[in-house]
Order: C-alpha cells, then sequence, then structure tokens
C-alpha cells in the first residue's frame, strides 16, 4: 500500500526533537536513504508511514499531506459541451493507440570520490508517460534521462543514460538497462575515469 505523506510534517516532528535524519533512520529502523527521500518527496510505503507514525507518537493519518482541493464545475452551454464531445469522440476514433500512462521515476543519484570517500547524492523526483524518456539535470554536472518500458508481465525496464559535463559538454558515461516492478528499487553502480563511483537507485511509481 502506497502512502503520500507530508514531507514539511515529517520535517518538522523530526526537529520538534532536535533529531538529526541519522537519528531518526536509527529510532524508526528505516534506512538513512529513505528517511532522506520521504523527506523531499512525502511518498512513502505503509511500513514506512507506520514505523514513523509509531516513534512520532502520532497517528498515520496526521502525517499524511491534505488531500487536493476539488475544483469547482463550470457550467457551459449544451452545445459546447456537445462539441467537447464530439471532439474528444472524434481523437479517440483516430488515436486509439495514443492513450497515455504516466509513470513517476524517484531517483537517488550519489558520486562517490574513491580517494578521499567523499559523497555528492542528489534525490528526486521526475514524471513521465511509458515508453517516453524523462531528462533531469543533476547539480548542474550530471544529467540523467530515463525511459520505462512497462512489459506484458508488469515487470518496469529502466533504459537509463548518464551524463557528466566535461569541459562545457555533456559526455555519455553509461547506459545501463535496469529491470524491476512498481515501487521496488532498481540500483547499479558506476565506475568511471578519475577514481569515480557513481550510485545510481530508480524506483518507478504507477499514478
Amino acid at each position: 500500500m502506497d502512502l503520500r505523506l507530508s514531507a514539511e510534517t515529517l520535517r518538522q516532528e523530526r526537529l520538534r526533537r532536535a533529531w538529526s535524519q541519522e537519528q531518526l533512520a536509527e529510532v524508526s529502523g528505516l534506512s538513512l536513504r529513505t528517511v532522506q527521500r520521504l523527506e523531499q518527496t512525502g511518498h512513502a510505503s505503509f511500513e514506512s508511514a507506520r514505523s514513523l507514525a509509531a516513534v512520532f507518537a502520532v497517528d498515520v493519518e496526521q502525517l499524511r499531506a491534505p488531500a487536493p482541493r476539488p475544483q469547482r464545475a463550470v457550467r457551459r452551454p449544451a452545445f459546447a459541451a456537445l462539441g467537447a464531445t464530439l471532439v474528444a469522440c472524434l481523437g479517440l476514433a483516430l488515436a486509439t493507440t495514443g492513450v497515455t500512462e504516466p509513470v513517476l521515476l524517484d531517483f537517488d543519484v550519489a558520486r562517490t570520490n574513491a580517494a578521499s570517500g567523499e559523497e555528492v547524492r542528489h534525490i528526486g523526483r521526475i514524471q513521465t508517460e511509458r515508453g517516453s524518456p524523462a531528462e533531469v539535470e543533476v547539480e548542474g554536472h550530471l544529467r540523467l534521462v530515463v525511459t520505462p518500458v512497462v512489459e506484458e508481465d508488469g515487470r518496469v525496464r529502466l533504459f537509463t543514460k548518464l551524463y557528466e559535463l566535461v569541459d562545457g559538454a555533456y559526455v555519455l558515461l553509461a547506459k545501463p538497462e535496469l529491470t524491476t516492478e512498481f515501487d521496488e528499487e532498481a540500483e547499479i553502480l558506476i565506475g568511471v575515469d578519475g577514481g569515480k563511483v557513481y550510485r545510481l537507485e530508480l524506483t518507478p511509481q504507477e499514478v
């Protein structure tokens, strides 16, 4: 079961107790990466939400993000509604295969210097459609391109390209292909010249 928590509420509850993210991860039994992702996106499994609610001594509902306010319906003249219906039917008839299904991609990119052990991370979320590439720039020096393809058995193949900015131009580092399922994390390590190692984690989510 998937929940949408309020990232701001999570941060406030943690700061009220003067806890670091590492301390919250320790007392809740979650990984540090999970805590960081939750405070970034608010996207959580029911088990993670229940663990946080337990350590904060609150109900899970108190941590959930508020539901979006419904928009008021706008009354239109009958002929306008009829015209919109005809256009919609015509579009459906002309492009029955054009129905798109959005996919959310939680990403976690970390760069580690093998010599010093220093790590730089960036966590975020992008949205695209099945079979369509999504592109995001990370920390001004990386470019991540991901194309999710959903197989008939429900597995998700992630065709990925990772670029690094070198001398003002993006250079392709790797083109890993990952296979996972919705709500399941896929991870790969990419070693490059200069003693740097990139860790890429992707978690596809249905909308």
